[in-house]
Parts: C-alpha cells; structure tokens; sequence
C-alpha cells in the first residue's frame, strides 16, 4: 500500500515528533469518509427512505434479524455514487502529481548531526524480528484496529437500520464518526511524542474492549449510540502510533518491510469481524457478539504488558 510508504516517509523526516507528524497525516487520512458519507447521504438517498425488513430467500414469511432499502430509486443510485467517488477521487489526487517533492535538502554539517543521532539509535535498539514476541503484540494491536474500525463503521449502520430507522440520522452520525476518528488521530500521535507508546497501547486496547460491549446497550438510543461509536472511532488512531513502534522496538532496519507485514494484521481483524458476525448472528445473539468482537483488544492488553518494552537509551555526543 501507498500509506506504508507514506507512513515510513514520514516517521523518518518526522525525527523527535514522528508520532505527531504521523498523526497529522492520518487525520487527512481519515477525512476522507465525510464526504463520502456526506455525498451517498444527499444522492443515494435524498428523501431519507426508511430501510425495510428483510426476508430469507428460502421463507418469504418468516422475517430476518435485518433490514435492507428495497426502493428502486435508492439501488440505482448506488452504482453511480461510486462511479461519482471515483472521478472525485481522481481529481484529489492529481494535483499532489503536480506538487509532490522530495525532502529539503540540508547543510553538510546537519546532515552529520543527524547520521550522528540515527547511528546511536540503531545501537540502542537491537534489530527485532516479526516473528518475535514484540512483533506478534504489534500484530495483534492492528487487528484490533482492524477489528475496531469494521464496529464503527460497518456495525454502526447496521445496528442503526435495525433500530433506529432513520436514515438521515445516521447520515449525520457517519459525518461526525470520521471527523472525531480524524481528530483522534492527531491524539494519539501527539501523545505518542510525550508518553510511553507502552501506555498508550494498553490504554487504547482496554478502551477499545469497553467502548466495543458498549455498542450493544448505547444502540438504544440515538444520541448514546453515535456518542460510542464516535470515541470507538478514536481506536483506530492508534495506527498512528505503529510506525514510531516498530522502529523504536524492533530497529530501523527494513522497517517499511516490518510496518507493511505487521499492517497486515488489520486485514485479519476486518476478517475476524466478517467471521464473527456471519457465525455468531446465526446461531447465537448480537450480545454475545460485540463481547466477541472485543476479544482481541482484551488479549492484546496481556502481550503488550509483557513484550513491549523501551530500549535502553544511549547519549548522544556532539
């Protein structure tokens, strides 16, 4: 993916703030679901029809435990709306063609400073491998993100449809779900330059498990519900905090390499959640599931205690 690129770009140039700077880029990156939401609330469905029923396909009379828009005008739209994000997409994304550069360039005698501070931080730090205790805990940290942002977003309207049936309500909560996961993101990364990534880990996978079994008795009520799903929106943003980590536990050494295996374990955690809520909505209640649900945040917490752990600093001499 471009974002590890971006990301490992950023982590380097970032030096002392890179969590910061990392942080400011996800915030851009997480802005771009409201004007999605905003664009498929206003055209898809301008007139905020109400989603029906759906049926099984094998018994007509017996109700499913989900709703579905069955309006003509609505399904048509959809194909279209993507047709629209796709040119949009495109659009954003020329001009950075155009101004896109390379780092600024630097005095001979900062350059040294800086090989100076890079070369006593790989001594410091003892290269680490994937495979290793540390890199699984990371791992398990970005399936809980994976896990996390599928509950904000996907769970989100699903649960909405089920029982709140109002469509331009939730519109306006999936506006405010990714401004807050944007802000959030700017959080994480600026904490991550002033408090121990150890902390802030433990703190955002026990947050994440609670904020998770809350979607559950907050779907109840409208304002209670988007309120959740808006702090468990924040979760994510711990991303932010991955690419300082793996350098700063596992060694600057291939460390676009490292992030991008360890990144993969977000596409675990969407694929737990599609697993889990396929399953568990079968045979068993939605109570049951969002406890499921959280149970890699409460793993990882076990890990995370144990393995992640700040290396030894070294002094710098000038």
């Amino acid at each position: 993916q471009l974002h590890v690129f971006f990301s490992q770009r950023v982590t380097e140039e970032g030096q002392r703030y890179s969590s910061t700077a990392n942080g400011i880029y996800g915030f851009c990156f997480g802005l771009a679901g409201i004007w999605g939401n905003i664009l498929s609330g206003a055209f898809i469905n301008p007139k905020s029809v109400e989603p029906e029923p759906f049926y099984s396909v094998n018994d007509t009379t017996q109700e499913d435990d989900s709703y579905a828009f069955m309006d003509s005008d609505v399904l048509d739209r959809v194909p279209e709306n993507w047709l629209i994000i796709a040119i949009l997409t495109f659009l954003l994304l020329l001009p950075g063609y155009f101004v896109i550069a390379g780092p600024p360039t630097t005095s001979e005698e900062e350059k040294q400073k800086l090989l100076e501070n890079e070369s006593s931080a790989e001594e410091s730090t003892a290269e680490v491998k994937v495979c290793s205790p540390t890199g699984l805990t990371l791992f398990l940290t970005t399936i809980v993100i994976g896990t996390s942002s599928m509950s904000a977003f996907d769970l989100y309207k699903d649960y909405g449809l089920k029982v709140i049936h109002d469509d331009s309500f939730l519109n306006i909560g999936g506006i405010l779900i990714p401004v807050v996961g944007a802000v959030g993101r700017i959080l994480w990364g600026t904490l991550g330059d002033h408090v121990s990534l150890r902390i802030l880990f433990l703190t955002g996978n026990g947050l994440s498990f609670i904020l998770q079994v809350l979607m559950y008795p907050t779907r109840q009520s409208k304002i209670g519900y988007v309120l959740n799903t808006s702090l468990l929106s924040i979760m994510p943003g711990m991303m932010t905090l991955l690419p300082p980590s793996v350098k700063k536990y596992m060694g600057s050494g291939d460390i676009a390499l490292k992030y991008g295996i360890i990144l993969t374990g977000e596409v675990f955690g969407c694929i737990y959640y599609i697993l889990m809520t396929s399953i568990i909505r079968k045979y068993l209640n939605d109570l049951v599931l969002v406890v499921v649900l959280g149970i890699p945040a409460a793993l990882a917490i076990i890990p995370t205690a144990l393995f992640i752990r700040d290396p030894p600093t070294t002094a710098v001499h000038r």
